[in-house]
């Protein structure tokens, strides 16, 4: 019996923690009805009354003829409204008034007093309303608001208008009476804003900033303005220019040499790994002059090496060898010439069955001709240089006396700095390479393919073809090779010029 009382007395406390309404309920003075307040009900309005609810309000309102009841609603109203005769209005202050209220219709939208109101947020519960009035207020709007509810603009009302991009000029609200200052808040500096009200529609007009001390600021904007004063024409400038948003931008800025000076030794990093080394070689003492040309999506080059090479011990071979030439880049962002230097040394050890080979190679360019943004400061005259070092080593297959081949693994290290940056990369490699040599009426005719990929994605293909006269001691060699880096297909066609000594 006592468990029972006490389960009774729980339930009580329970069921009058919250204010429940289930009977007809009347008002006819302001009310505020409280947060643990339910009612469901019909509700009566009997006088001019505001009510403000923070509670739930369920069931049926009635309004009687001749009477306004004007609501502040900060929770859930769920009802059906018979007002017949009579007015209803939804007054707002601030966002935490902003909730709709459901099964109303022709009613009016009071805005007064309110601070920053999102107008997007004031639309979206105002979908059954005959119309909104706004008074002393300011409002955010913003692009891809929606609504064609009639706005009325009474005294003291300011629209911020923010959030736009390149592609927002247009008419933002339409059904406007009455008259307001829109002013632009927040906007990216990469854009210019006008904002007006004619005839009834708030027009706001988007304009891209082209001075780009106002789009960035600082040294970096007055360097670019720079580059325009020098040539109006500058392919860095023009790509801004077209850029429509800030992400844009800093695309274009991450692919240009001047803005991104690392950049600067791509092409040497290209040169290097189309100078890639060899297994089968020729074993002679040989000098070698070759005169190449390299060509890619943005830039060539021709040059020239020379290479001494030949047999230093038992098994083991050398070649050391020095190039340079003259580069021209024409990119999508930047224009340059230069000229680069650079020297390679290989060494191998290959036997009947094994082979092991290092490679290390070097570039270097100087611009002196150029200016680049690099730490907050402007550069002239940066240079580059480019290394890589590699090791392999595989099994050497013969078949028969003129023919080998063999399979090799192998590392390689990429190396890259350009003033204060740097750029170190790893990656692994397989590979197979092939070569024929025979002897025919004096003369030693050669054939060879070398083929890699590595794990950064990195491919290479080169083929040659070699005569050398034994009775001379003179041959040639035609030898081609392409590679695929960084998305870009490049080439190099080289004609050696071999003397035995």
């Amino acid at each position: 019996m006592k468990r029972l009382c006490f389960f009774f007395l729980g339930f009580l406390c329970a069921f009058y923690s919250y204010d429940v309404v289930g009977a007809n309920y009347y008002y006819s003075e302001n009310t505020i009805i409280d947060e643990n307040t339910v009612i469901d009900g019909d509700v009566y309005i009997t006088n001019n009354v505001t009510i403000e609810n923070y509670g739930t309000i369920l069931g049926t309102i009635h309004v009687d003829t001749g009477y306004n009841l004007s609501i502040i609603n900060h929770n859930i109203i769920n009802t059906d409204f018979l007002s017949m005769g009579a007015t209803v209005t939804q007054l707002i202050c601030n966002s935490d008034d902003v909730h709709v209220i459901n099964g109303l219709s022709n009613y009016i939208i009071k805005v007064q007093n309110a601070n920053m109101l999102n107008m997007a947020d004031l639309l979206s519960i105002a979908g059954y309303a005959n119309q909104i009035q706004i008074s002393d207020s300011s409002l955010i709007v913003e692009p891809g608001i929606t609504g064609e509810i009639p706005i009325w603009l009474n005294n003291g009302v300011a629209f911020y208008v923010t959030g736009v991009t390149l592609q927002d000029s247009g008419v933002w609200l339409s059904n406007i009476t009455g008259s307001a200052v829109p002013q632009p808040r927040d906007i990216d500096s990469m854009y210019t804003v006008t904002a007006n009200i004619d005839s009834g529609q708030l027009v706001v007009q988007v304009t891209r900033e082209t001075n780009y001390s106002i789009v960035f600021g600082g040294e970096l904007g007055n360097y670019i303005d720079s580059l325009r004063l020098d040539n109006p024409r500058d392919k860095l400038v023009a790509r801004l220019d077209m850029a429509d948003t800030r992400s844009e931008l800093k695309s274009v800025l991450r692919k240009s040499v001047r803005t991104n000076p690392i950049l600067l030794s791509k092409p040497l990093k290209v040169i290097n790994s189309l100078n890639d080394n060899r297994i089968f070689n020729n074993q002679d003492s040989v000098f070698s002059v070759t005169p190449f040309y390299i060509g890619s999506d943005e830039f060539n080059m021709y040059g020239g090496e020379i290479d001494l090479s030949g047999n230093v011990y038992k098994n083991v071979f050398a070649k050391l060898g020095i190039i340079g030439g003259t580069l021209k880049y024409d990119g999508k962002t930047d224009e340059y010439n230069s000229v680069i230097y650079g020297g390679n040394i290989d060494v191998e050890y290959m036997d009947a069955d094994l082979y092991i080979g290092l490679t290390g190679l070097m570039s270097y360019s100087d611009f002196s001709d150029m200016t680049v943004f690099n730490d907050d400061k402007i550069v002239k005259g940066p240079n580059a240089i480019a290394g890589k070092f590699a090791i392999d080593s595989g099994k050497v297959f013969s078949i028969m006396n003129d023919a080998k081949f063999a399979l090799f693994v192998g590392g390689v290290v990429d190396y890259a700095k350009v003033l204060s940056k740097l750029d170190t990369d790893f990656n692994l490699r397989v590979g197979i390479e092939s070569g024929l040599n025979t002897t025919y009426d004096n003369n030693n005719y050669g054939f060879g393919l070398r083929a890699f990929v590595q794990t950064n994605g990195d491919i290479y293909t080169a083929l040659y073809s070699n005569m050398l006269s034994v009775v001379d001691g003179v041959g040639g060699e035609l030898n081609a090779g392409i590679l695929y880096q960084d998305s870009i297909w490049s080439y190099k066609i080289g004609l050696d010029i071999n003397f035995v000594f």
